[in-house]
């Protein structure tokens, strides 16, 4: 499922996503947009900046922007997430 409103300008999308124990992106970084996270089910490791983070169902990170960032599944079997974009206008 995806919401991608205001394409044209691409300031805001929303995504849901399923990631298996071996998914996820590897480290990366976006120049303008602040990108979020909300964990419906599962548990999802965050890495920022080298830091080690592991998000429950019902928590919310925010990354922000020009910070080096993966994600991946941490749980036995699948983790769901809702990553957000927003690009500051």
């Amino acid at each position: 499922r995806y919401m991608m409103p205001c394409n044209a300008c691409r300031c805001y999308s929303l995504l849901e996503v399923t990631i298996g124990d071996d998914g996820g992106l590897p480290d990366h970084s976006h120049l303008r947009e602040i990108e979020a996270y909300f964990v419906l089910e599962g548990r999802v490791a965050l890495q920022l900046n080298g830091a080690h983070r592991t998000l429950e169902p019902g928590a919310f990170g925010q990354i922000p922007p020009a910070t080096t960032h993966s994600y991946g599944g941490h749980s036995p079997g699948r983790a769901k997430d809702i990553p957000e974009s927003f690009t500051p206008v």
